[in-house]
C-alpha cells in the first residue's frame, strides 16, 4: 500500500516497495532504519524532516499507531517546525522527499567497514572496498591487535559478536567465556538490556552492534579511525 498517512513504517522505503519500521531516536523522532528518514509524530501530524538521521537508536519497545497521521513538509528555515502544508497525494510526497529532503547520510568508516567486512566473510564479497576503508581506519578485522591475555580472549568474542550480528542470534555470545573483560562489555550491551530485547530482534541486532563498535575502538584503540 502507497503512504499518504503515517502508520509508523518509513514512508520512504514504502515508496520503493520496501517495509521498514522506524524506531525512536535519543532526538524525541521517528527514524528509518535503513534510509535514516526522520519523522516527528505528535500533534496529530507526522512531520517530516528535510534532514537524516544518525542511526542514534534508543532501546525503547517498537511505538505503534492506533490513528494514522497525514504527513506534513518542514518550514523552508527551521526544519523542526512545519510549513503548514499537508502532503496530499503520493505524487505529493514523492516529490517532497526527492526534491526537498536530503539524500541518506554516508556512516561512521567503523560501522561500514564492520558492515563489509560481514560481507566478504560470509557472502564471498569482493574485498576491495574493506581493503579502502581498512586502509582509511587502520583496522583489520583479521588481524588481532596487542598481545595481551585480554585482548585474545576479546578479540576472540569480538568474532564471535560478529558472527552472531551476521546471523542475528543473540544466543550465540550468551555463553562468554569466565572472564571479567568480556563479561564487562556483555552486561553493559546485553545482560542490562536482556529484558527488553528479548523479543525485539531490532534492538539485539543494535545492542550486538554497540558492543561490536566499541570492542573494535578498544582493541584497535592507538588507530585514528576517520569520518567519511
Amino acid at each position: 500500500m502507497k503512504p499518504i498517512f503515517f502508520e509508523g513504517h518509513c514512508p520512504s522505503c514504502l515508496l520503493n516497495n520496501k517495509s521498514n519500521y522506524m524506531r525512536e531516536t535519543a532526538h524525541n523522532e521517528f527514524e528509518c532504519v535503513s534510509c535514516h528518514l526522520r519523522i516527528y509524530a505528535a500533534h496529530g501530524i507526522a512531520l517530516i524532516f528535510k534532514s537524516r538521521g544518525s542511526g542514534q537508536f534508543i532501546f525503547t519497545p517498537k511505538k505503534t499507531f492506533d490513528i494514522p497521521l497525514p504527513y506534513t513538509q518542514s518550514d523552508l528555515v527551521f526544519d523542526s517546525y512545519t510549513n503548514g502544508i499537508i502532503i496530499q497525494s503520493v505524487q505529493s510526497l514523492q516529490q517532497y522527499l526527492v526534491c526537498d529532503v536530503a539524500p541518506a547520510p554516508r556512516f561512521n568508516a567503523m560501522e561500514r567497514l564492520l558492515e563489509n567486512y560481514i560481507e566478504v566473510k560470509f557472502t564471498n564479497a569482493l574485498p576491495k572496498y574493506y581493503q579502502v576503508l581498512s586502509e582509511i581506519t587502520g583496522i583489520n578485522l583479521d588481524q588481532q591487535p596487542g598481545h595481551q591475555t585480554q585482548d585474545t580472549l576479546l578479540y576472540g568474542y569480538l568474532q564471535q559478536c560478529i558472527k552472531a550480528y551476521h546471523y542475528m542470534d543473540i544466543q550465540m555470545i550468551d555463553n562468554y567465556p569466565d572472564s571479567d573483560e568480556v563479561y564487562y562489555y556483555y552486561d553493559k550491551h546485553i545482560d542490562t538490556f536482556r529484558e527488553l530485547i528479548d523479543n525485539d530482534h531490532f534492538l539485539q541486532q543494535l545492542a550486538i552492534k554497540n558492543m561490536i563498535l566499541e570492542l573494535m575502538e578498544y582493541l584497535y584503540q592507538e588507530q585514528e579511525v576517520a569520518y567519511i
